[in-house]
């Protein structure tokens, strides 16, 4: 993966790669081969490009990419409406402040309105993963507010 930060905005673009317009094969140009690929079975995602700390996914149907997520390995960053990931105290709570409304879901934290999940999170603000997509995730009804606790 290239290494400096990458800048995302919420369901547009991750880095220089934008969300229904960059073909794997741009994402691959953008970001070196990948360490491993598969294709899916089932979703509407159908590629997978694997990377030290970092998955790509892209559409099914038109080849594009919408879909990211990033492990807590991943070095050196990214950040969204400036807040730094992995690198700053307190990631939940200001993901709280930006997204008034965040919602629990399947061991997800959902914050709809910045295209964000994510994986495992604990009330002492640390998590396995984090998850950008192109559009926002249907909730399954299941889903119950998140409200972050401090200490």
């Amino acid at each position: 993966m290239m290494m400096k930060d990458l800048d995302v905005l919420s369901y547009e673009k991750v880095g220089p790669c934008y969300f229904n317009k960059t073909s794997s094969m741009e994402f691959v140009d953008l970001f070196g081969k990948p360490l491993g690929s598969r294709f899916l079975k089932w979703g509407s995602q159908n590629l997978e490009l694997h990377y030290e700390g970092v998955i790509a996914r892209f559409e099914k149907e038109s080849g594009l990419f919408c879909d990211i997520t990033f492990f807590r390995d991943f070095l050196p960053g990214f950040s969204l409406n400036g807040v730094l990931f992995y690198r700053e105290d307190d990631v939940l709570l200001k993901l709280c402040e930006m997204d008034s409304k965040p919602m629990e879901e399947l061991g997800f934290v959902c914050f709809y309105s910045l295209g964000v999940m994510i994986s495992d999170a604990e009330r002492d603000g640390s998590f396995a993963s984090i998850n950008f997509c192109n559009k926002v995730p249907e909730c399954n009804g299941d889903a119950k507010p998140f409200a972050y606790k401090v200490g």
